[in-house]
């Protein structure tokens, strides 16, 4: 359904799941191909991130975007 909603030029696939992406990453294209639009998924790009190897950064990014969004700052406010 995001593919369909967003029509991303890849998909970048992280943490330590990319170490097995020749099993993962055909089972993933395989639901991909079957649940979106032929015309959305027919040049998506499917990598591994080369972040792997920093395990906080998802943790990061979510903090960022409650701070950016205002979230963050409104519960803090709250307590």
């Amino acid at each position: 359904m995001i593919i369909n909603l967003f029509n991303p030029q890849q998909i970048v696939i992280s943490g330590m799941i990319t170490e097995a992406s020749n099993v993962v990453f055909p089972v993933i294209q395989r639901c991909v191909e079957n649940q979106s639009l032929k015309i959305l998924h027919q040049n998506l790009l499917m990598v591994a991130s080369s972040l792997s190897s920093t395990p906080t950064l998802g943790a990061f990014a979510l903090v960022k975007y409650a701070m950016l969004n205002g979230a963050l700052l409104q519960r803090l406010l709250k307590d």
